[in-house]
């Protein structure tokens, strides 16, 4: 359901950093973890926006797709 709603808000929202923040997150958690870390890969390699995450902390796109990266990482989630 959540993939729907995101995916339901348009292709011209969908190049948005902070949108594909958002869906890498939920690739990940849904564990398609190749394709939330080619999103953060994608996002690293974007303009960089400023954002805020969830804990309220303001940071760059670019900042919070590595530290997504790492966390697929430190998780053991990334693909072998």
């Amino acid at each position: 359901l959540a993939e729907r709603q995101l995916k339901s808000s348009g292709p011209a929202i969908q190049s948005d950093p902070a949108w594909l923040l958002n869906y890498g997150q939920l690739l990940a958690r849904s564990g398609r973890v190749n394709e939330a870390s080619a999103v953060f890969r994608r996002v690293a390699m974007a303009p960089n926006s400023e954002v805020v995450l969830a804990s309220g902390e303001v940071t760059g796109t670019r900042e919070a797709s590595r530290r997504a990266l790492r966390g697929l990482r430190l998780n053991g989630l990334s693909a072998r």
